[in-house]
C-alpha cells in the first residue's frame, strides 16, 4: 500500500517492492509477523506495523497522531528510540501526543497549541504552569526533580501518583536500555502538538 504512489502503472508488487517491505519489517523487528492478520497483533506491534506502511514510502515528513499511545513503557520506549534513529537519518518527525511527562517532555522541540500557538520551544522553557494551564484548559503543577520535568492535576494525590508513576518509567528506561552516557537519545527534532485535555 504504501509503495503504490511508486508503481506508476503496475497492479502488482515487484521484487524491488518486496525487498523493500523486508528491509522495514527488520528494522520495525516485526519481520517475524508478515504472514500474520493484523487483527491478531498487540497494541505495539499494530503501531509498528502502522510505522511500517509509514516508510515504506520513503517519505521525508513522517506525521504521526500519538505513535505511543496503548502500549506499555518498553515498546513506547523502543518506539522513540527508532523515531529519534529515523530523525538523526534525515527525516522530519511530527507527532501529537497527550504523554506529557513520559514523551513531550524529551522532545527538543514543542508546540502548544489551543486554537492557537500559545508558545513553542525547548520543554524546558515552555512547561510552564501559566502555559500548561491555557493548553489544556485544566488546573496543572509543574515540577522539576533531578533533571526531569514533571506535570500533573494540582490536586496533592494526583501529583504523587504522576510522580511515582514517572520514576517508575525513568528507571525503566535506565534499567531496560544500556546507551552509555546517551540515555536520552530518544529526542526528535520535529514539533509535538499538545492540541486536547489530557484523557
Amino acid at each position: 500500500m504504501g509503495r503504490w504512489s511508486q508503481a506508476r502503472w503496475r497492479p502488482w508488487p515487484t521484487r524491488a517492492d518486496r525487498l523493500a517491505a523486508e528491509h522495514i519489517l527488520e528494522r520495525l523487528g516485526i519481520d517475524a509477523l508478515a504472514e500474520r492478520q493484523i487483527r491478531e497483533l498487540s497494541g505495539g506491534q499494530q503501531q509498528r506495523v502502522f510505522l511500517a506502511r509509514a516508510m515504506i514510502g520513503d517519505p521525508v515528513l513522517l506525521l504521526l497522531d500519538e505513535p505511543t499511545s496503548g502500549v506499555d513503557i518498553k515498546t513506547r520506549d523502543e518506539i522513540l528510540h527508532l523515531l529519534a534513529d529515523l530523525n538523526a537519518d534525515g527525516m522530519t518527525i511530527v507527532l501529537t501526543t497527550h504523554e506529557i511527562n513520559s514523551v513531550a517532555a524529551h522532545l527538543p522541540w514543542v508546540i502548544c497549541v489551543n486554537r492557537r500557538v500559545l508558545a513553542e520551544g525547548d520543554p524546558d522553557q515552555i512547561f510552564t504552569a501559566s502555559i500548561l494551564n491555557a493548553t489544556y484548559a485544566a488546573d496543572l503543577r509543574v515540577v522539576r526533580e533531578g533533571g526531569v520535568i514533571l506535570v500533573a492535576d494540582a490536586a496533592p494525590h494526583r501529583l504523587r501518583e504522576a510522580l511515582r508513576h514517572t520514576h517508575e518509567g525513568y528507571e525503566h528506561a535506565h534499567h531496560e536500555h544500556d546507551h552509555g552516557d546517551h540515555v536520552d537519545h530518544a529526542h526528535l527534532d520535529a514539533p509535538v502538538r499538545t492540541t486536547d485535555p489530557p484523557r
